[in-house]
């Protein structure tokens, strides 16, 4: 099986600078494409359908870009290591195969529907 994470990802990072009365207030954005992320977890997906998983101790359910975990992390207000460490990692990672709208990333049937 490829590496999920494909080297066509398109990275920017814009900085917008305003100007106010109290000096200036200078904002990053970051954005990724991360359409070649679901395509590639589209083929992964298509491959596993088709052979069996009977007998494997780890199974894939899921490939998440980096990207997406950054945000996970953003917005629930945590560290990256908080979302890695022993005792939180278990929740996060099922907050993230739970979600919606990261549907696209499943890689198993059986949490596609979820």
């Amino acid at each position: 099986m490829k590496k999920f994470f494909p080297e066509d990802f398109t990275r920017r990072t814009d900085f917008h600078i305003e100007k106010d009365v109290t000096g200036e207030t200078i904002t990053a954005i970051h954005t990724v494409d991360i359409t070649g992320a679901v395509e590639q977890a589209k083929r992964m997906r298509d491959e596993l359908e088709q052979t069996s998983s009977r007998g494997e101790e780890m199974r894939p359910v899921m490939e998440v870009p980096d990207i997406i975990i950054e945000q996970y992390c953003f917005t629930r207000g945590i560290t990256w290591a908080e979302f890695w460490s022993p005792g939180e990692n278990k929740k996060h990672i099922k907050a993230l195969l739970m979600d919606p709208d990261l549907a696209a990333f499943r890689l198993r049937s059986a949490y596609r529907g979820q």
